[in-house]
Parts: C-alpha cells; structure tokens; sequence
C-alpha cells in the first residue's frame, strides 16, 4: 500500500511529512519522510546533531517520536530540508514509493460503555465504541461489513415497519474528516470515518453507533506538521456557510445498484473550528 505517484508535487521540500513504512530491504516498519516520489529512511540519517533518542525512527510507529513535542519534530524537518537543499540525501537511504508499504503512522486506543434502551436493545447490546482494530492506512481495500439493520429503513426507526433482518450493509457512506495526532495534537492528517448507516438506525437511538461504525476508519499514512501548514493559514468560517455544508456532503455507496454519486471534494479552509479550540473546548471540563 504505498500510496498514488500522482500526488508528488505535494511533497516538495516544503513539506517533509512523517510516516511508517517498510520494504523488501527494509522489513520491519519505520519511520519515514516523502520527497516526490522518493521515500527516506530516517533511521538511515546522520541526525546525530540532534541528540535524538536511540532508535527513535526505527520503532513501528511515530508515537514515541510525537512524544518528543513540536520543537524537535521542526529540528528534524530542518535537518532534513537543508540535506535536500545541499543535495547531500544518500542514496543508500531512499527508496522508490513503488517498492516500499505505508503503515498506519500511529497507534490509538479504544473506548467504550453500554446503555439502554434502543430500538435494538432486545436484539443486540448497545454500546457506543471506537475500535482501534478498525483503523486502516489509506487505500486498504474495505470489506462491506454484515450485521442486522431495519428491513423497511426509516419506517423500522419511525415504529412502524420493523422486521429487522441481518447481511452485507446495503448502506454505507464515509465522513471526510481530519484527524489530529501527537501530543496537544501537533499533527494533522485526513480521516475517513465509514459507516454502515442501515446497522446505525438499529443501535443508534439514545447514544450511538457501534459496529455500524466498526467497519473501518481509513487515515492517512502521512501526517502533516504545523510548520507546514502555517503558509496556508486562513481564517475561520463560522458560522457555517452553505458552501461549507455542501462541500461537507457525504459519499453514499448502495449495493443494490453498485451506482456512484461524485466523491466530495472540499476544503480544510471550510472548518468551523480549528483543533486549538476544539482541544480547549474538550479540556476545559472538568475545570478543577
């Protein structure tokens, strides 16, 4: 899974993003950086100057190297960039993106707790849960899920009719998301929460979804830093224009038909709020 060749124009030097990824010579995971097409090999930099810890780019994810905070993750970027600038990247450290496989850049933990009643409760347990088993690295192939959900749709939700029946989800679409990563979640990266929204009508009346969410969650397999971000500061949008929330619309696929409506397309500019005030916002309570 090493990811499209097309996208090479944004990762100039500029950029300088981190991820995971291993190859044929390379087996176990590491941490890497793109340039182009080209994929290095941090463990393989002299970035002794820096007094890393030892091994820091050689662990299967970045988290021990998020854990380091942003002023070392901008030494690292630096460093990098002046090797590119001074065309003293070793060949011995790179590799073609064609031959290496992305991981996922980071580990995550899971969450969950039960509750009564919904409208399936006499079915199945209720409970609200993110998997981390779910996550996958963008451009893993997704796996339609099978699971019990209204026969007749809204009418079950509604009361009405609400014969449920159980196979693949015959309703599924993906929130297009961003994700936040590191401590005080220093790095961003784009997110692709896939739901099955048939199983959703079933589980998720009072709290919400469980295996309706269970799926996957696609992320990026490059996370990207503040540093650079900051050239393509914006202003806030908000409140929320009708651009935004049509830009925001999202991707239904039915099985029935195999049709296709047109992938969204849109804009981080179009967010109502940056992670700095949805960080303080999730904080602040409980205030002690």
């Amino acid at each position: 899974m090493a990811g499209s060749q097309d996208f090479a124009a944004h990762f100039g030097p500029e950029n300088i993003p981190f991820g995971i990824a291993s190859s044929a010579s390379r087996p176990s995971p590491q941490a890497v950086t793109r340039l182009g097409n080209s994929i290095i090999f941090l463990a393989d930099l002299d970035l002794s100057a820096l007094s890393l810890p030892d091994g820091i780019f050689s662990e299967p994810t970045l988290n021990a190297f998020a854990a380091l905070g942003r002023k070392t993750h901008t030494e690292v970027r630096q460093a990098v960039q002046r090797l590119i600038a001074q065309n003293s990247l070793p060949e011995t450290c790179q590799e073609s993106l064609s031959a290496v496989r992305m991981h996922l850049p980071v580990a995550g933990g899971a969450h969950g707790w039960e509750v009564q009643p919904a409208p399936g409760s006499e079915r199945l347990p209720v409970a609200y849960a993110g998997r981390a088993g779910s996550i996958i690295v963008s451009g893993t192939d997704v796996r339609r899920p099978r699971g019990q959900y209204f026969k007749y749709g809204q009418e079950g939700l509604a009361g009405g009719r609400k014969e449920v029946v159980y196979g693949p989800s015959i309703w599924m679409d993906y929130e297009l998301e961003m994700a936040g990563g590191g401590r005080a979640r220093v790095w961003v990266l784009a997110l692709n929460d896939w739901s099955a929204r048939d199983f959703q009508q079933l589980e998720m009346i009072p709290l919400g979804p469980l295996n309706s969410k269970h799926g996957a969650t696609s992320v990026s397999a490059w996370v990207i830093t503040p540093d650079a971000l900051a050239p393509f500061k914006t202003p806030l949008k908000n409140p929320r224009t009708a651009a935004a929330a049509a830009a925001a619309a999202t991707q239904q696929q039915h099985s029935s038909s195999r049709s296709r409506s047109r992938w969204p397309s849109t804009n981080a500019a179009e967010m109502d709020w940056a992670f700095k005030q949805i960080v303080a916002h999730q904080s602040r309570a409980p205030e002690k």
